[in-house]
């Protein structure tokens, strides 16, 4: 699946991925391919997304979750990417 990552000032990341696990306010949620279409609200949490061995975190604020024909789409006020959980808080911590 695809999946891109909007914020204010426009694509900050595009890529493909076998899977994602979303971490909100209600809990965790994983999305694989051809999952029903969803739309999901982050106030403050992490997405999870994994290709294969390659793991990769993207920390966001007041962000929506769009799932749709294997597109995942995230429109997020901030976001920051790390290759670890700890490495995109800090991102996000110094922005």
């Amino acid at each position: 699946m695809k999946f891109e990552v909007l914020t204010q000032q426009g694509k900050t990341y595009q890529d493909e991925i076998e899977y994602v696990v979303i971490k909100n306010q209600e809990g965790e949620l994983a999305i694989l391919e051809d999952h029903i279409p969803i739309i999901l609200y982050v106030l403050e949490g992490y997405l999870k997304f994994v290709q294969g061995q390659n793991i990769s975190y993207v920390v966001v604020e007041q962000a929506v979750v769009e799932f749709k024909d294997n597109l995942l789409t995230v429109l997020a006020l901030e976001a920051q990417i790390g290759q670890t959980l700890n490495k995109a808080n800090d991102a996000f911590n110094k922005m």
